[in-house]
């Protein structure tokens, strides 16, 4: 007879697990498979039992997870308040408001009769409503009021008496492209035709 070591009750010669604790005797004796070749590695055999101690691998993963999302849950509200933050800083300050595109002084070359010569178009903003200074429409400098229209700066104003046989009305049209600008010129015949005037000019900013 053997004598368990945790209870002191004697078990038959042989057993491996007291029969009345059950708690274990001694190592199991190897398996084999029908080869004759170990069924099981060593550490198969000194594996916890459930009488024993759990193993510490057991409880790490669980610690670790428990470490993981503590730290998830004070990091995405962060996450949440710095992107917020940031959409609000584009929208309300760094965003370029509409129309600051045309604000600015831009140069044109042209040629005429008399050679080659540099236009200046000077445009400012007031609130919604833009002056256009320069030589505008190919004539003589004159400044303008404009609006913005779309991705568009309209400026519309009354023909001259001169062409008013012809024309009731005129309106420049410009847009912008980087750091190009090119100004059209149409006009509205006495009939309401639109037909365009001249060619297109094209500005580039100054630095």
């Amino acid at each position: 007879m053997a004598t368990c070591p945790s209870c002191g009750a004697e078990t038959p010669q042989g057993d491996w697990t007291c029969r009345t604790c059950g708690s274990p005797l001694s190592s199991p004796p190897p398996e084999t498979t029908a080869y004759g070749e170990p069924a099981h590695d060593q550490a198969y055999y000194q594996a916890p039992t459930i009488y024993g101690t759990a193993a510490p691998s057991a409880t790490q993963p669980a610690t670790r997870m428990v470490a993981r999302s503590s730290r998830l849950s004070w990091l995405v509200p962060l996450i949440l308040v710095a992107a917020v933050v940031a959409a609000a800083a584009w929208f309300f300050v760094l965003r370029p408001s509409p129309g600051a595109q045309f604000v600015g002084t831009w140069h044109a070359t042209t040629v005429s009769a008399a050679g080659a010569a540099t236009e200046t178009l000077t445009i400012t903003r007031h609130g919604s409503t833009y002056t256009l200074a320069g030589a505008l429409d190919g004539g003589s400098p004159a400044r303008r009021s404009a609006s913005l229209s779309g991705a568009q700066l309209d400026s519309v104003y009354a023909a001259p008496a001169a062409q008013a046989l012809q024309y009731k009305a005129f309106k420049l049209v410009l847009t912008v492209d980087g750091r190009t600008l090119t100004m059209t010129v149409r006009a509205t015949t006495v009939s309401g035709a639109t037909v365009p005037l001249g060619d297109p000019v094209t500005f580039t900013k100054a630095d």
